[in-house]
């Protein structure tokens, strides 16, 4: 006959018991995981010291501050990228130095237009000053007499004439 064996086990004995042994087990997980992270966090560290010295270095390049060379001692897949980053550098410094000398060479440019205009402005005025004056030197000649400095009979028919075409426009005799 087959029959059934009943067994009285207490469950609080039975949790208790369990949970001993999930605490343990929990304990030795978490052991194991901070011990094999310390070792992942320092090689992690090791291989992206050298991406964070190239985003360091493209952050300088990209605000015009950056001074120094890229130098990798190992020959890793970087090396190449650091490479391109120092000739990116180079070129940058070359270009600076001849926007530099461009910038110096148009200001001299400019310092010297403008002392030629300068000049050019004093010759300008000088000549209108003699043009006024020999019109003036004209009208006297033309219009005065030269020994007695006495208005001319020229002069005195072109005031009469200019005289007259006023009375006529406004209508007085």
């Amino acid at each position: 006959v087959i029959g059934y064996i009943n067994l009285a086990i207490d469950r609080s004995i039975l949790l208790a018991d369990i949970r001993a042994k999930i605490i343990r087990v929990f304990l030795l997980s978490f052991t194991l995981l901070n011990l094999c992270s310390i070792p992942i966090y320092l090689i992690t560290r090791r291989a992206t010291a050298s991406l964070a010295e190239l985003k360091k270095t493209a952050n300088d390049i990209l605000s015009g501050t950056a001074a120094r060379k890229l130098e990798f001692t190992d020959d890793d897949e970087f090396k190449e990228i650091g490479q391109l980053l120092n000739s990116v550098l180079d070129t940058s410094a070359s270009q600076k130095y001849e926007v530099g000398l461009n910038k110096k060479l148009l200001l001299l440019q400019a310092d010297e237009r403008a002392s030629q205009l300068s000049i050019r402005e004093q010759q300008l005025n000088q000549a209108s000053e003699e043009i006024i004056a020999t019109r003036e030197q004209l009208h006297r000649l033309a219009n005065y007499d030269h020994l007695t400095s006495l208005p001319n009979r020229q002069y005195f028919i072109e005031q009469l004439e200019l005289l007259l075409r006023l009375c006529a426009r406004d209508a007085k005799p």
